[in-house]
């Protein structure tokens, strides 16, 4: 089974069945849970945040769902206080995979619904500098 998709560019196939995605984005929650030292969760998060993120933008429900599953379990045994905790202690990874992406934008263009995502996830609509109805314009500034 190929899980390539996870790691995104334009060229991967993306009719990628949905089951499929989901079963892949459980599996790292699944990861998450068996790991037993936090420490080591944290220094993985670094690759396993932003293909985590970039499916909470997704069409499905059910692939929603999972990525928001697999997100709460990396929190709850990343020793984080909820997702939004989770997103906020790691923007700064967040932020360099969302600028590397930037700088090839045509390969990887599910980048709105990653920044939608975490601004949603992280409650950074309780900040004023970023207003609930800036989000439908994400997809023209990209």
């Amino acid at each position: 089974l190929n899980l390539s998709f996870l790691q995104e560019p334009a060229t991967v196939d993306y009719d990628v069945d949905n089951t499929v995605i989901s079963l892949a984005l459980e599996g790292l929650g699944n990861w998450a849970q068996t790991v037993s030292i936090p420490e080591t969760l944290k220094r993985n998060l670094v690759r396993m945040l932003f293909p985590t993120l970039r499916y909470l933008g997704n069409s499905s429900i059910g692939v929603k769902r999972s990525a928001m599953a697999t997100l709460t379990r990396f929190a709850i045994h990343g020793s984080y206080k909820n997702v939004g905790d989770l997103l906020r202690c790691n923007m700064d990874y967040i932020l360099d995979s969302v600028v590397e992406r930037l700088k090839a934008v045509t390969l990887f263009p599910s980048i709105p619904l990653v920044l939608s995502a975490v601004i949603e996830s992280a409650d950074l609509y309780e900040l004023d500098d970023v207003p609930k109805d800036l989000l439908p314009f994400l997809n023209d500034i990209v």
